[in-house]
């Protein structure tokens, strides 16, 4: 069972968020369960050091890997594998948390054809190791994606494949625990579908402090539990009931506007529940009843900017 050397990763520095699985063989069988079809491109972000990638390369389904890893620090070994992958790695040395860098698949995925949205879309996956980190802009960044169709999801429902530390997977695995809840986590349930392929023991990754990892399944829904068209107030809302989880609606409705508490008598649940406790159904309820209002603030980033900071 081939290991790369804990004093490699040592000597990198890298931000501790970062985490990397450190065997070759763990690897092959993280990507064994994902059951790719053949011929399959994988996007690849947060390559790290290459292990997964090398996995990815080793399996004959796949045809093509797209590789990005920003740490510049990483990026002679992800070109040095480029180079010796007779073509089918490409590497990409930016972040795919950044949506200009989604600009860098246009090319390379040119030769993929779109598909019908009602089946996942055969040919194109995308893999990814999500460090755990306070904003998880990775995974905000994915679900801003898959609600506007934009992206590498013009193509269609293209499943995503996450390692993850275990706290973070409880956030995006069905029926979170009320500790596990957050924004994230309902924006993530209202739009996919998610399951556990396997755990990985703490052994296999490092830095050892991240602990045991979890690959999951991520898939977009046939049809999404939320107005997609709402998308920009339904962020809005959630980001601001889920900053105060334990008081209730019927006191922190006015942060979404002024005046807002003449809203309270058109929902159909009880106006007192704890935020925290809110369902997705319930802030989906919310979200229609206040972007319908005719005294919804037009500019709702500056609206969120502005609660955020007297809250």
């Amino acid at each position: 069972m081939s290991k790369l050397p804990t004093k490699i990763f040592k000597g990198f520095g890298l931000p501790r968020i970062r985490f990397n699985v450190t065997t070759e063989s763990v690897a092959e069988n993280a990507v064994k369960a994902m059951n790719l079809k053949d011929d399959v491109t994988v996007i690849e972000a947060h390559t790290g050091f290459g292990v997964l990638s090398q996995a990815l390369l080793k399996n004959s389904k796949v045809k093509k890997v797209l590789a990005f890893e920003f740490e510049k620090k990483l990026h002679p070994r992800m070109q040095a594998l480029a180079a010796n992958s007779q073509g089918r790695l490409e590497f990409f040395p930016y972040s795919l948390t950044r949506y200009v860098s989604h600009d860098k698949l246009a090319q390379p995925l040119a030769h993929i054809s779109k598909h019908q949205w009602i089946e996942p879309h055969p040919s194109l996956v995308f893999i990814g190791q999500v460090p755990m980190s306070i904003k998880e802009n990775l995974l905000n960044t994915l679900m801003n994606l898959l609600a506007t169709k934009s992206s590498f999801f013009v193509y269609g429902r293209v499943e995503m494949y996450l390692l993850c530390p275990e706290a973070l997977a409880k956030r995006i695995l069905p029926n979170p625990t009320d500790e596990a809840k957050s924004t994230t986590n309902v924006i993530i349930h209202a739009l996919t579908t998610s399951s556990l392929l396997m755990k990985i023991p703490k052994e296999n990754v490092q830095p050892e402090e991240t602990g045991e990892v979890s690959l999951l399944r991520i898939t977009p829904l046939l049809e999404a539990k939320l107005d997609e068209s709402n998308w920009e107030t339904y962020r809005y809302v959630t980001r601001l009931m889920y900053s105060v989880p334990k008081k209730p609606l019927s006191k922190v409705i006015r942060s979404l506007a002024a005046g807002a508490e003449e809203l309270l008598p058109k929902l159909s649940f009880d106006p007192d529940i704890p935020t925290g406790l809110m369902s997705l159904e319930q802030m989906c309820e919310l979200t229609t009843v206040f972007d319908k209002w005719h005294l919804r603030p037009i500019h709702l980033d500056e609206k969120m900017n502005d609660h955020s900071r007297r809250l």
